[in-house]
């Protein structure tokens, strides 16, 4: 297990940027989950699809965070 949360959000950003390297060079839709309310904003700018994992869809703080991320606001 990653204990450091900074490698964590440097893989991550690795992750999303592959994506979006991806979404830009082959013209397809791309996803990905997210676990967390902060990751919503950055990740929407990468992907077109924001996936919330079945095991957090209670978690209305993320959900709301999800929604304004994908509209922009």
């Amino acid at each position: 297990m990653i204990e450091n949360r900074d490698l964590v959000l440097r893989i991550a950003d690795e992750g999303l940027a592959n994506l979006a390297e991806v979404r830009e060079r082959f013209g397809m839709p791309v996803l990905t989950d997210i676990h967390d309310s902060q990751q919503s904003a950055v990740a929407a700018q990468a992907v077109d699809v924001l996936q919330i994992p079945a095991f957090l869809c209670l978690q209305t703080d993320l959900l709301e965070a999800a929604a304004k991320a994908v509209a922009g606001t």
